[in-house]
């Protein structure tokens, strides 16, 4: 039997990291299809809460519209991160959906600097818009790559986006590999 997977974004990093992520977890055969779906949350989540519910609601929303049997939820968020300088956190929180269960993991994160978290507040800026304030960003094509170009910069090249997305899907998987243990499918 061949198990359908619907994930919830067109975005480049997403869809790269949930098809290389899936061709190495599962053994058994399925299909992968990616669609466009509304996480139904602000463009730039500025809680854990809010960032799970975007998660959980891209899920959700492709498992119903591409009647598939698992829906894969990617948000990307800043989360309160109590003693770092700034307070706050960038995440990726990552839902696995059954239709009955959601199996959720998260990435690495990283913190978001306090002028950039400054004017995210002043301003209702996103990260990206963060950045750029601060003079991080300066080009054109970085905007264009936004967060993706932001964490490759400040990791020296060595992190970038999709791997956010990878480290997040793993650990939301780990929920369906050990189902009894997790309780995932009762």
């Amino acid at each position: 039997m061949t198990i359908k997977i619907i994930h919830g974004s067109l975005s480049p990093s997403k869809v790269a990291a949930v098809d290389r992520t899936l061709l190495q977890h599962f053994s058994t055969p399925f299909t992968l299809i990616s669609i466009p779906v509304d996480s139904g949350v602000s463009e730039q989540p500025r809680s854990l809460a809010e960032t799970v519910r975007g998660a959980k609601i891209r899920a959700c929303e492709a498992l119903i519209h591409g009647k598939g049997d698992l829906g894969i939820g990617l948000e990307s968020g800043i989360a309160e991160f109590p003693g770092s300088r700034s307070g706050a956190m960038e995440i990726t929180v990552c839902a696995v959906f059954n239709g009955k269960n959601y199996a959720l993991g998260t990435s690495a994160g990283f913190e978001v600097p306090v002028p950039v978290m400054g004017d995210i507040i002043a301003n209702t800026h996103t990260l990206t818009d963060g950045f750029e304030s601060v003079g991080f960003i300066k080009s054109k094509a970085e905007r264009e790559h936004g967060e993706g170009n932001i964490l490759v910069k400040l990791t020296h090249g060595l992190m970038k986006r999709q791997d956010q997305n990878e480290q997040a899907l793993l650990t939301a998987l780990a929920q369906l590999n050990f189902p009894d243990l997790y309780g995932y499918n009762t």
